[in-house]
């Protein structure tokens, strides 16, 4: 019963979205991230995808005025593509959710995701 419950929490903790810190980046993914592009459009070298990654812009309290910032959300997917090493994200999409965001533990959020690639 006890693996059972750890099990449970583990795929709920690792099913939520959140940034990678800055200070999470080792040398090299924070060179990948500085060469990062976002693409747009059709893709002229080819390449191979890596994974889908996600960012996100959350309110964590229904206090915050601030507006959620669709940039935040694309710096996350930028730092989770340079994480795999990727040279650019592409089919960036991005959603406001104004409702509760049970998932996130956020009170609305704005979550982008994209394709991770490395091109040949």
């Amino acid at each position: 019963m006890r693996m059972l419950i750890i099990g449970a929490l583990s795929l709920f903790i690792t099913a939520c979205i959140s940034n990678p810190s800055i200070e999470s980046l080792n040398p090299s993914e924070l060179e990948a991230l500085d060469r990062m592009q976002i693409l747009e459009g059709e893709i002229s070298n080819p390449y191979d995808i890596i994974s889908e990654v996600k960012g996100i812009s959350c309110h964590t309290t229904i206090e915050q005025s601030s507006a959620l910032s669709t940039e935040d959300a694309i710096e996350g997917v930028k730092m989770k593509a340079a994480q795999l090493h990727a040279d650019a994200v592409i089919n960036i999409v991005c959603k406001r959710d104004r409702t509760r965001d049970w998932t996130n533990e956020c009170w609305s959020s704005m979550v982008c995701a994209g394709t991770a690639i490395k091109f040949k």
